[in-house]
Formats: C-alpha cells, sequence, structure tokens
C-alpha cells in the first residue's frame, strides 16, 4: 500500500470511527426513551421512520444496523428469560 493509499484508508477508518459511534449513540438514546414500551412498538417506530428516498444510502445502512441492533437486544432479552 503506497502512501496515498494509506491516507485513503485512515481516513475511511476515521470515518467509520465516527459513525459507529453516532449509532451507538442513537441506539443508548432509543433505548432511554423507549423504557416500558415493547421491541414491536420501537421497531414499528423505526421502521415508520425509514428513510426512503435515493441518494441517502448512508442513511438507510444507519437505520439498518439500528433495526439489527433491536432484534440482537430481543434475542438476548428472550435468551436470559428463558434461562
Amino acid at each position: 500500500m503506497n502512501s496515498f493509499e494509506k491516507d485513503v484508508n485512515n481516513i475511511l477508518e476515521n470515518m467509520y470511527e465516527k459513525v459507529e459511534d453516532a449509532i451507538r449513540e442513537c441506539d443508548n438514546r432509543l433505548i432511554e426513551i423507549s423504557a416500558g414500551k415493547s421491541y414491536k412498538e420501537l421497531s414499528r417506530a423505526l421502521k415508520s421512520c425509514s428513510p426512503v428516498y435515493r441518494g441517502v444510502e448512508y442513511r438507510v445502512g444507519c437505520h439498518l444496523e439500528l433495526l439489527r441492533r433491536l432484534c440482537v437486544r430481543q434475542v438476548t432479552e428472550k435468551i436470559r428469560v428463558m434461562k
């Protein structure tokens, strides 16, 4: 990898870290405001706000990641309850 490619890689890695931090912060805020709500209610709210127009693929990606994290929390909670 030459110097230019390393610079590009470093810039992209920095962006990925910032996106991950933003998604994590958003996820934590959603957890806070959804206290007392069901997973179905939060899932419905997330899906109703889903970006659907062209040119916002990054928004769609972030949105899908939040839905994925919601599903993981739900499955984890169900497993804990079953134990």
